[in-house]
């Protein structure tokens, strides 16, 4: 079982020491500069990919305790790259980097999109894949997306961090200790992404739903395993949306939190930690 960090209990400490033990790397693809961090290290390897936000820090977390046991990647998402294949070719070049053949990707909300995607474009690479309150791709909701999209393309800087604010409000309700932190941490944190990046991600949001389709048959020769961790009452990913997703996917694993909304990654850590270092560890 990975245990949680052990050094640092507290949030605020635990950020601390990501900081001063991780230093972002650079790659470039396809003229597009990439970051991201590695940790860790042992026979196997974990993607953590990062939410709308597109920062892979805001997973360090789990990384201080993946990291014990796994090599770990957490990579940041490039403004630059505005469609879902630019994002999986940056991906699969940070592997090819990392001399990383085969590994476990977690891919929540946002990611959850790049994930089933990139599963799909190379499906030899992956051997596990959890995903975390995130949808099938929709033709229901592409004009969703592309209001979304609209909006974010007309309105200057200041008001979209106010709109990602409250976004923030409304995605971690209720957090009882650690409310403080992560208000203060995503409070900071917005003022660092600029419109292009916030821009970048509602066009890889409506080019997944806009040109993507899956099949619940469509990845015959993957041999992998799937987890599917949701919450009851997600109102960024509605009934209809969670229920198709688990159609898509009949033979996932499916853990469901009850009453979290979106944020059962931050008010229920510890049980959402080790609901996926199990599956994980699974026929290792």
């Amino acid at each position: 079982m990975v245990t949680l960090h052990n050094q640092a209990n507290d949030l605020a400490d635990q950020l601390k020491v990501f900081r001063a033990t991780h230093t972002p790397r650079r790659l470039t693809v396809a003229g597009i500069e990439w970051t991201y961090f590695t940790g860790g290290g042992g026979n196997h390897s974990l993607l953590l990919l990062p939410g709308v936000h597109g920062r892979g820090e805001i997973a360090f977390q789990h990384m201080l305790c993946f990291e014990q046991r796994y090599r770990v990647i957490a990579p940041d998402y490039p403004a630059e790259a505005t469609t879902m294949a630019l994002l999986v070719e940056g991906l699969l070049e940070i592997m090819r980097e990392q001399q990383i053949k085969v590994c476990a990707i977690v891919g929540g909300s946002f990611s959850g999109m790049v994930a089933q995607c990139l599963l799909r474009h190379a499906p030899g690479r992956v051997n596990r894949l959890i995903l975390d309150h995130t949808g099938p791709p929709s033709k229901r909701m592409v004009m969703r997306h592309h209001i979304y999209y609209t909006i974010l393309a007309t309105l200057p800087e200041p008001c979209i961090h106010a709109l990602f604010r409250g976004g923030n409000r409304l995605s971690l309700p209720g957090l009882p200790t650690q409310e403080t932190f992560w208000r203060t941490y995503f409070a900071g944190f917005l003022m660092t992404l600029n419109k292009a990046d916030y821009a970048s991600r509602a066009r890889v949001a409506l080019d997944f739903h806009q040109h993507y389709r899956f099949e619940h048959n469509d990845l015959p020769d993957w041999s992998g395993r799937m987890l599917i961790i949701e919450a009851d009452n997600d109102t960024f990913q509605p009934r209809r949306e969670r229920a198709a997703l688990k159609a898509l996917y009949p033979h996932a694993r499916v853990y469901t939190f009850h009453g979290t909304g979106h944020s059962a990654w931050a008010s229920e850590f510890t049980t959402f930690h080790k609901i996926m270092a199990q599956f994980l560890q699974e026929e290792e």
